[in-house]
């Protein structure tokens, strides 16, 4: 276990650091190549508002941030889901353009790619935000003690349900947009169906 005093936290955490990796790990490859850098902390702003209740007048919010140093792995790095991953049950279901789904690409899709071409992204999971089954399955494991009950008030398209069913976890989902109770629903149907057999 490594206790600290909050004043010299990060010359500590940074010496076990050393100590926990060695010179092949990809945490201190990606701290190398992304170098260190300083939060921004300490900046004061105002903020005002015309509503009622604890905003009704000017203040000042003082000491924001963190004011911590160190490389890029202080960020959680998780790749998107795979496309097959994210379609996983949906394969019955129409594929809509990109840009229908979120605006991303203009209208009519015509915004370009990088290289110049016309962007044809169709998913059949339309869902903005679909995250990755493993990295559900860790959050879970994280904060769901074992014979516990996972809450997901904002189920999207069915991955925490996904991660519980994989992890034997007991889930209830929320969600109030038709589409995506209907894309969650395939999900987590194809991901029982795959641990059934």
């Amino acid at each position: 276990m490594l206790i600290v005093e909050e004043d010299n936290i990060t010359e500590k955490w940074l010496e076990y650091f050393e100590l926990i990796h060695n010179k092949d790990c990809s945490v201190k490859i990606l701290d190398e190549q992304s170098g260190i850098s300083k939060s921004q902390g300490g900046q004061s702003y105002s903020k005002t508002s015309d509503i009622y209740g604890e905003y009704s007048n000017d203040r000042t919010i003082k000491g924001c941030g963190f004011k911590d140093k160190g490389g890029a792995s202080r960020f959680f790095y998780c790749a998107k889901a795979s496309k097959s991953e994210r379609n996983l049950g949906c394969e019955d279901f129409d594929a809509k353009a990109k840009c229908e789904i979120d605006k991303m690409g203009g209208e009519k899709c015509s915004m370009k790619t990088g290289s110049g071409n016309e962007r044809n992204v169709a998913y059949k999971n339309n869902h903005p935000t679909v995250k990755p089954i493993m990295l559900m399955q860790y959050l879970v494991r994280l904060v769901t003690p074992i014979g516990g009950m996972c809450l997901d008030p904002f189920l999207g398209s069915g991955t925490t349900a996904c991660a519980c069913i994989k992890e034997g976890v007991n889930y209830i989902g929320i969600e109030r947009e038709e589409d995506y109770c209907k894309i969650a629903r395939a999900r987590i149907k194809a991901v029982e169906d795959t641990q059934t057999n």
